[in-house]
């Protein structure tokens, strides 16, 4: 097995997929977030939850996080971002079902979720 050295953080690659949209009539790419990108997104889901007794505390900022694992894992075919921070009203204006199936796939893939379906009650626990 090689050792690797500092050159290996300029190949970082992200995990992606294609996520099915039929309310939009089409795929949506996404990759897996960075690092940065998961640490500012859980500093939102844990000021959602009391993580003592994992229950929801702020119903928008629960929003607010998804909509931000959206924003940051959603890209076009060549990797780039397609959304910046200032779409995330947009975002909440969609359908629930759609902002929650994009969030939870975006969470997988970036490792936030520890079980399948988890919720961001436990991402926000887990960070």
């Amino acid at each position: 097995m090689a050792i690797v050295g500092r050159e290996a953080l300029n190949k970082a690659t992200f995990k992606r997929a294609v996520v099915h949209v039929p309310e939009w009539g089409g795929d949506v790419h996404i990759r897996e977030l960075s690092a940065a990108e998961v640490a500012s997104v859980q500093k939102i889901a844990t000021s959602a939850v009391d993580l003592t007794t994992r229950t929801v505390t702020d119903t928008t900022a629960l929003a607010r996080f998804q909509a931000a694992v959206i924003v940051a894992g959603w890209v076009d075919e060549n990797g780039a971002h397609v959304l910046t921070d200032a779409d995330i009203d947009t975002v909440l204006a969609q359908p629930s079902q759609i902002v929650v199936r994009l969030a939870q796939e975006i969470s997988r893939l970036s490792g936030m979720e520890q079980e399948e379906n988890a919720d961001p009650v436990t991402s926000a626990k887990n960070a």
